[in-house]
């Protein structure tokens, strides 16, 4: 049996899947609460930072837990007697850290925002609204002007995308915005004028929001609603605009993604899924095609899920066991009787 994995080292490799550098400028994707243990043997996925969710982790003896949406995106101190405050009291007596990556993974359509579609075997899978990447740069020093523990602070010590050793060279690729970090190190270790910056253009990512993917052949609407109960459970969805003839092009947002709903249809999306559909949303967008709210939880609770399978096979052979905790939509269709 392996050692137990290091809490930096998890954080690294969920990171790899959800990168910071990539959150919306208005999220708190990152860590919620830091925990007291170094050594992780057991990692809980959820959705929700809910009391809930939290107490069935730590009845599992999870030494650490990921969530999709953080505490809150705006700070809040544990001043009234509510979720929040039993949400740290529960971490913080335990030592168990909390961790959320929110839209560092909604832009990432090829992992587990990407769920649906290719639980649906799409192909020709791309981003709704592609993220626009900062503009990349190379960062090249002479290796002889470098400390061994100057290089090893670059290599593994700051937001490298990429680097390169040669004999003669050492090169970093950063983004643009984190590119201080590493030349606050060589600040410290050599001559900055000796140290080169090649400034590499943006580029439109095939990361982004929502998802639009290519079924392997067009079905009808009916036969594509009942695809979707199974891959959705839930009695009812809200709809807007009409049924097409056929359906091959799928367009979809997890959680609140009816604003990319115009764009999805503009790119040939035949329907579009996501959650909380507005009334006057509904209005503009009811010309374009069918719209399905599926609501806020049913494609986040089923893309967390996804997320823990990929995980428990990656840490498979790292002693890591991973588990899902299923979350509870508070939203339900009730039948009013007179």
């Amino acid at each position: 049996m392996g050692a137990d994995m290091l809490v930096k080292d998890l954080i690294a490799a969920i990171e790899m899947h959800a990168d910071p550098a990539q959150a919306a400028d208005w999220d708190q994707s990152g860590m919620q609460v830091a925990g007291s243990k170094d050594e992780i043997n057991r990692l809980a996925l959820t959705l929700d930072p809910q009391p809930e969710s939290i107490r069935k982790a730590l009845e599992w003896n999870a030494d650490f837990i990921l969530t999709h949406h953080p505490l809150s995106l705006t700070p809040q101190l544990p001043n009234k007697n509510n979720d929040l405050h039993r949400i740290y009291s529960l971490l913080l007596q335990s030592g168990v850290g909390l961790y959320s990556a929110h839209t560092s993974l909604d832009v990432q359509t090829m992992g587990p925002v990407g769920w649906l579609a290719q639980a649906l075997g799409c192909t020709a899978i791309r981003p709704v609204q592609p993220i626009q990447e900062q503009a990349r740069i190379w960062i090249c020093m002479d290796c002889s002007l470098l400390s061994p523990s100057a290089l090893d602070q670059i290599v593994t010590g700051s937001a490298c995308l990429e680097w390169t050793i040669s004999d003669t060279e050492c090169c970093a690729l950063t983004r643009e915005s984190q590119a201080e970090q590493i030349v606050g190190i060589l600040a410290e270790n050599t001559d900055l004028e000796l140290v080169r910056m090649v400034k590499t253009l943006s580029v439109q990512s095939q990361q982004g929001y929502g998802v639009l993917g290519r079924l392997p052949e067009p079905v009808s609407w009916t036969e594509m609603a009942q695809t979707l109960a199974g891959c959705l459970p839930c009695p009812a969805w809200t709809t807007t605009g009409s049924p097409p003839d056929s359906i091959q092009t799928l367009g979809y947002c997890p959680g609140s993604g009816m604003d990319f709903a115009a764009k999805a249809f503009a790119q040939g999306a035949d329907i579009y899924l996501s959650g909380d559909l507005k009334y006057h949303q509904a209005q503009q967008i009811e010309p374009l095609g069918l719209t399905l709210d599926v609501g806020h939880f049913a494609l986040e609770e089923q893309m967390m899920a996804a997320w823990a399978k990929a995980l428990e096979h990656e840490f498979m052979d790292q002693d890591l066991k991973v588990v899902f905790i299923p979350g509870h939509n508070p939203m339900s269709l009730k039948t009013c009787l007179a």
